[in-house]
Order: C-alpha cells, then structure tokens, then sequence
C-alpha cells in the first residue's frame, strides 16, 4: 500500500523497511517450504483466504470464483486456499474444485505459520 501513496504524491519510497516475520519452528518452516516446491519454480504462488468472519468483508462465492478464474486464464497461477473455520474450509473446497490441478488446500495453520507462508508466496 505504501507503493501506492508515494506514487500518487510522486515521492520515493523510503529506503527502509521494517519486516516482522513470527516465529515459527525449524519443522514449520520446512514444511511450508515443501509445500511451496508443489507447483513449477515460474508459477505465481498465491494464498486465497475466501472466509470471513465478517459477512460484509467476504466476497460472494461467485465473484470470487471468476476472479480467481480471470487471473487463471491471464497468469501461470498456483492457488492455496487457505482456512480458519468449517464454513470457510467448505468455501476453500468448492473453489479448489475449480482449480484441482493448480490449487491446494492448505491444513488449517496457526497466525505465525500463515504469516510466515505469506511472506514465502508471491
């Protein structure tokens, strides 16, 4: 976000940038790593959260399907869909439907283990 703004006032990014990661264990980190040798070295490798626990922050189901679709038919894309409750787990499930051969549904992950994994995606 912080591109944006300096773009629209046409100022330069500043030259430091401060980057927390969360802690995580030896093991976590490789298991993520191994996740993400999955798809081919030149895929986009990107995390699809599509739950909410606020219903006015969550895309319908369809809209969110034929994005994801349009960035599928533009880009060589790999999708993780991941999940923190049983209703987002089924909404992870029908667009992994859609996408079997380039999605994976990810294990439900603790907060510094999906931070960690975002920071490892694209």
């Amino acid at each position: 976000y912080l591109s944006m703004i300096a773009s629209y006032f046409k100022e330069p990014l500043p030259s430091i940038t401060l980057h927390t990661e969360l802690a995580i264990s030896d093991k976590e980190k490789e298991k993520l790593s191994q996740v993400l040798s999955l798809p081919p070295s030149k895929t986009l490798k990107l995390i699809v959260s599509p739950g909410s626990n606020w219903n006015n922050k969550q895309l319908p189901i369809q809209t969110l399907s034929d994005f994801l679709d349009k960035i599928s038919r533009y880009f060589n894309v790999f999708f993780f869909f991941t999940w923190g409750s049983d209703a987002e787990k089924v909404l992870a499930e029908k667009l992994h439907n859609q996408f079997p051969k380039h999605s994976l549904i990810m294990d439900k992950m603790e907060l510094s283990s999906l931070q960690n994994f975002m920071g490892m995606c694209d």
